[in-house]
């Protein structure tokens, strides 16, 4: 185990781990985010006779990325935490989820973003009208939503 968990299947650098970790009958993950999730659910497959705690402080498992619908309009909310990074998609293979989970179109020629109550095509003209600094730091207003179009 020890191995795996300091050069694991989707790991490409070193943990921090505790030295008697492939001893442990017991091991706590703590956030239920993408990360901690993967690495509960890793853990869990190669391990069964490991018990996986996961310790999340929040009411919902996800992390930051969660799913927002209105009307016709779906989009995940911290799409970019899955850009196409294939220990993502080889999670969703193991899932089972690859007929529920698409990448979005890469071909989409406009970018949308749900922001103050309404969708606004995202564009140079946006960028240049918000002012480019607001735009890196996030700070032209209450949050929005990334939806690819």
């Amino acid at each position: 185990m020890e191995d795996w968990v300091r050069y694991g299947d989707e790991l490409r650098r070193p943990l921090c781990v505790a030295d008697d970790l492939p001893n442990s009958s017991t091991v706590c993950v703590v956030g239920g985010g993408l990360s901690g999730l993967t690495v509960a659910y890793r853990i869990a497959s190669k391990r069964p006779d490991v018990r996986v705690e996961l310790i999340e402080k929040s009411d919902r498992l996800g992390g930051v990325i969660e799913t927002w619908t209105q009307g016709e309009w779906v989009c995940d909310v911290a799409v970019n935490a899955t850009r196409a990074h294939p220990a993502f998609w080889r999670l969703v293979d193991d899932l089972g989820l690859g007929d529920r989970f698409a990448p979005s179109n890469p071909e989409a020629d406009a970018r949308w973003v749900y922001t103050r109550g309404r969708s606004q095509k995202l564009s140079l003209w946006t960028v240049l009208r918000r002012g480019p600094l607001k735009m890196l730091n996030g700070s032209t207003g209450p949050p929005g939503r990334s939806v690819g179009g």
